[in-house]
């Protein structure tokens, strides 16, 4: 078998001083073919794992825009609709039994718009509505969003300011697939953002 490759590419270069038979030239397709195959597959492999990675990070770069913008919408907003209400906007609780958050909330922008930003389960996206305009998407391939209301614990400096006059907070939590492509995108990770309401007066018995 090594002789008649060596042959075939003897041949293929132009040397060869007589003719191969046809039981060479079938044996020589074939072992060409073999090795284009195989160089193939390993540029097709290698080609589809570069997709991938480049998708992993497009997904975690535009969920990460999204939540900048989320932050900056709530960090400035004058009012939260339901922001004391645990069915509205659920306390967030460091533990393993936590409950939900809500998929959407109801704010009031610094220029006195109605705003609301809401995660779509069926299209697996985020949507930003502004007053009465369309809903703008800010993220797509979205494995979840959820809002909380936050207090921290009294833990450190920063938590003892809070316990004694400062902003009241919202905990954002943004689920992140790792790809897009069949049914299963992979697990989920988190993105999170505490976010402090600078516009809203601390609530009464917080």
């Amino acid at each position: 078998m090594k002789a008649v490759f060596h042959r075939a590419a003897h041949c293929l270069l132009g040397s060869c001083e007589r003719g191969m038979t046809l039981l060479e030239i079938l044996l020589a397709s074939a072992i060409f073919s073999v090795i284009f195959a195989a160089m193939m597959n390993f540029y097709g492999g290698g080609l589809r794992s570069w997709a991938r990675g480049t998708t992993a990070i497009d997904l975690q770069q535009s969920a990460r825009i999204a939540l900048y913008e989320i932050t900056q919408e709530l960090r400035y907003a004058t009012g939260i609709k339901g922001f004391e209400d645990e069915d509205v906007l659920p306390l967030y609780h460091n533990s393993g039994q936590q409950r939900r958050g809500k998929a959407s909330l109801s704010y009031t922008s610094v220029e006195g718009r109605q705003c609301e930003i809401g995660y779509d389960e069926t299209n697996r996206n985020i949507t930003l509505k502004r007053a009465k305009g369309p809903r703008n998407e800010i993220a797509n391939h979205v494995a979840g969003l959820e809002f909380f209301r936050y207090l921290p614990g009294v833990e450190g400096i920063e938590d003892l300011l809070d316990e004694e006059g400062g902003s009241p907070m919202v905990f954002v939590i943004l689920r992140v697939q790792e790809n897009i492509y069949g049914v299963n995108r992979g697990r989920p990770y988190s993105l999170q953002s505490k976010v402090r309401l600078l516009n809203m007066p601390r609530q009464a018995g917080e």
